[in-house]
């Protein structure tokens, strides 16, 4: 099947054995799943919604498509103002029986990781975290900040001191 612009990924992932693709088109997100056939790659539209509302003093978004114990988050990273600091997340789950995002408050005893391109997300208990947060990083920044979704406040810290903020580009990785 050709791709039109309407099928132009910009968030992926893999989700019980599928590839999904998250794509945007004006004022509407689609969640597709990829089907492998042979040598052929077919496209299925699942959800289609429309976008939600920003507030006028959010600047851009970042996007990412999250598989977290069997469920198949989409987290909106929100900067606001020039600056284009980060101040607010957006998590909404997959609700494949309905075919519509629904926005949750909490991620329970999980923690998610998003560096500039992706993320994951594993036990908080696993992991070491704090549950219930979002731990992320950004390109040319040193910091890592550490998201509370019940709170909804951001901590910074700064575990590498002596790393240059000009060099480095920081990214998760997982074993």
């Amino acid at each position: 099947q050709e791709l039109d612009d309407d099928y132009m990924p910009f968030a992926a992932t893999t989700f019980k054995g599928k590839v999904y693709w998250l794509t945007l088109r004006c004022d509407r997100y689609s969640l597709v799943v990829v089907d492998f056939t042979g040598q052929s790659l077919h496209f299925r539209g699942l959800i289609k919604q429309q976008c939600l509302l920003m507030p006028p003093e959010v600047i851009c978004c970042r996007f990412y498509l999250i598989e977290s114990e069997n469920e198949l988050l989409f987290v909106h990273k929100i900067y606001l103002g020039f600056s284009c600091d980060v101040t607010n997340f957006r998590v909404l789950r997959a609700e494949f029986s309905k075919m519509e995002w629904v926005e949750v408050e909490s991620i329970g005893q999980h923690t998610i990781f998003l560096d500039s391109n992706r993320g994951m997300a594993s036990s908080s208990v696993e992991a070491g975290t704090r549950s219930n947060c979002i731990y992320f990083v950004d390109f040319g920044d040193k910091n890592l900040y550490v998201f509370d979704m019940e709170d909804r406040s951001i901590t910074t810290l700064l575990p590498c001191p002596n790393v240059s903020r000009h060099d480095s580009l920081p990214c998760w990785i997982w074993l």
